[in-house]
This record gives structure tokens, C-alpha cells and sequence, in this order.
């Protein structure tokens, strides 16, 4: 390095107050002679080092970096916050690549014929019949409430269903992987405590996600589309006519949307769980939530009459009531372990 540089150079762990793996390797970079072999290890290390958490993180004490005297200078090195966004982006890359091949895949992958062999001839991918199936179960329950006609709205309204449904089954299928790649990410900052309590709440999420979805579209969706079916025949001398995307669109944001306000409960149990909410609140706030769960429910559910509605509520407020309950006892469980059992002596 020239004698000039070298004057002006300062070394990014006298910068930053601590020796962190990066601005190691950094120094040793700058400091090697031209044309110089690094040990194996040296190489290895540098090469750690620029992963998005090089070496989870290994730093020396904190300098004190306080001092006037020091007239240090930035060297211009990434600033942690574009590491953190740096890999966030490859993560959500990688995720994106995945759900990408996955919809080619669903896309192509072949269905089972009446023979129960794969239908390769004639062809006939399985999303398609995926397709048909989820559209007969639609026109089946709209037709239990009267008659009516569904028509397809546009020439490539078929092509955009098709492509539409496998990317939704690619999404949902990488739905474990996008979980994993952002618990990664957010793991290096989280406490062990804070750790348990996510997987305890990922893990009841889901639960209560399936038992919303299954709800909703074995049971509220066929009962909304009868219900809007026969709204329909309330005009005289008007044939009801239904697009083919709205209705499908019903099936799946209903479901979907009864899926996530069924798990939406488990934020009050992180907040809880993290000492960020006090149970006692939870608790005596429980007619507001009933309220909200009764108003969500109206808006999830495209039925104008209180039919989904109700049906909706109800699993919902045992949810409710279960969340409750377990509040109150992780408080309790806290209070015993900070103050102990109280015994009495008779």
C-alpha cells in the first residue's frame, strides 16, 4: 500500500469502535503485500466474513471511540442497515425464485385420467381439473338457490384463471419455506425468551389458519353463494348472470380471509407473552373483541344477510375465549415465578 494511503487510511474497526469480522477482514485485505499467499485459514475467515452475518457476529470489546483527539474518518465501508436490507433481498429472492419454478411445475405437472394413470394422452394437467373441480363446487352451491347463469367475462379469462390458481397452490406450498427464511432473519436479533414465543405463536397460527380455512370454504362459502343466488331472483323479469372470476374470487379470498381472522387472536398472546400487554386488559376488554370479531366477520364474508356472519362468529368467539384463558394463566404462571407460592400455615 503507498505511504499516502497508508497516511490516510484508518482502519474500520477504530471507525466503528469494535473489531467485527468484517472490518478484520477488511484490514487484513488492505495490509497484504501484492501478490501475497494468505494461509487457508486467513482466505476462509475473509470469506466468512462477507456473508450477510459473518460469523454470527464475532466482535472484540467495545472501543471508547469518544475521544476528540482521535479525528477518526469513515472508509466508506456498508453501513449495517444495508446488510440487514442486503439480505433481506436475497432471502425474499430465494423465496421468489422458489414459488417461480414452483408455478412452472404445478403448471405442467400432468393429472390422473379415469384409469388412474397419468394423463399424458390425451394431456391434461392437474391444476386444470384442480380448476374445474373448485368451479363445479362453486356452481353447485350457487345453483341450490336458484337459477342462474355464469358466464366467463373475457376470451382469456380461462388462461388467467389457470395461471392464477398455480401460483396460488406455489405460494401456499412455499408458505414454510417464506416462514423460515424470515424467522432466519430475525432470529440473530431475538432473545431466547422471544424466540419460544414465536414458535409457540407460528405454530398455533397455523392451526387456527386450517380451521378457519376449512370453516369458510366447507361451510360459509356455500352457504354465502346460495344466499347471494337467491338475492339474485328477488327482481322480477331479471336473469341473475354471475362472472366467473367474482365467484371464484369469493371462494378464495373467503377463505383465505376467515384463515387469517381465525389466527389473528395470537397477537394478543405475543403481546402478553412479552410482557407488552397485561392480561387483566384482555380480559376485561372482551365485548370490544366479541364486536370486532362480529365486524370482521361482515367484511370477510360477501353474504348481506347475518347467515356467514354468525357462522363465522361463532367458532370464533371459543378462539377468543381460549385466548383468554390462556393469557390469564401465562400472567399467573409469571407472577408465581417472580414472587413464589404463598403458603399458609393453619
Amino acid at each position: 500500500m503507498p505511504d499516502k494511503q497508508k497516511d490516510e487510511y484508518v482502519p474500520r474497526w477504530m471507525v466503528e469502535g469494535q473489531a467485527t469480522a468484517r472490518a478484520l477482514s477488511e484490514e487484513i485485505t488492505r495490509t497484504a503485500r501484492p501478490g501475497e499467499a494468505l494461509p487457508s485459514f486467513v482466505e476462509e475467515f475473509i470469506k466468512e466474513s462477507k456473508k450477510p452475518d459473518p460469523l454470527f457476529g464475532m466482535t472484540t470489546p467495545s472501543l471508547d471511540i469518544s475521544t476528540p483527539s482521535l479525528d477518526l474518518k469513515y472508509d466508506g465501508g456498508p453501513l449495517p442497515l444495508q446488510d440487514h436490507l442486503i439480505e433481506l433481498w436475497g432471502r425474499l429472492r430465494k423465496v421468489a425464485k422458489v414459488v417461480f419454478l414452483m408455478t412452472l411445475f404445478i403448471m405442467v405437472i400432468p393429472g390422473l385420467n379415469e384409469e388412474g394413470d397419468l394423463a399424458i394422452d390425451p394431456y391434461s394437467p392437474a391444476v386444470l381439473a384442480l380448476l374445474n373441480n373448485i368451479i363445479s363446487y362453486g356452481l353447485d352451491s350457487l345453483r341450490e338457490g336458484g337459477d342462474v347463469t355464469v358466464y366467463i367475462g373475457t376470451p382469456i379469462a380461462p388462461i388467467t384463471l389457470y395461471i392464477n390458481l398455480a401460483i396460488s397452490i406455489a405460494i401456499l406450498l412455499s408458505l414454510p419455506l417464506t416462514v423460515h427464511e424470515l424467522y432466519e432473519y430475525i432470529r440473530p436479533g431475538l432473545t431466547e425468551k422471544e424466540d419460544q414465543v414465536l414458535k409457540q405463536i407460528f405454530a398455533a397460527s397455523i392451526v387456527l389458519f386450517v380451521m378457519g380455512a376449512v370453516i369458510s370454504f366447507t361451510t360459509i362459502i356455500p352457504v354465502t353463494l346460495r344466499i347471494l343466488s337467491l338475492a339474485s331472483t328477488f327482481v322480477d323479469g331479471v336473469q341473475p348472470w354471475f362472472d366467473l372470476q367474482a365467484v371464484l374470487n369469493i371462494l378464495i379470498w373467503g377463505t383465505v380471509g376467515a384463515g387469517i381472522l381465525y389466527m389473528s387472536p395470537m397477537v394478543l398472546v405475543a403481546l402478553v407473552q412479552l410482557d407488552l400487554l397485561p392480561a387483566e386488559e384482555i380480559y376485561t376488554r372482551r365485548r370490544e373483541m366479541i364486536f370486532g370479531v362480529f365486524f370482521l366477520a361482515a367484511i370477510v364474508t360477501p353474504d348481506p344477510t347475518l347467515v356467514s356472519m354468525v357462522i363465522l362468529s361463532l367458532p370464533m368467539l371459543i378462539v377468543i375465549e381460549g385466548v383468554v384463558y390462556w393469557t390469564l394463566k401465562i400472567e399467573g404462571k409469571r407472577y408465581l415465578d417472580q414472587y413464589g407460592k404463598i403458603t399458609l400455615n393453619v
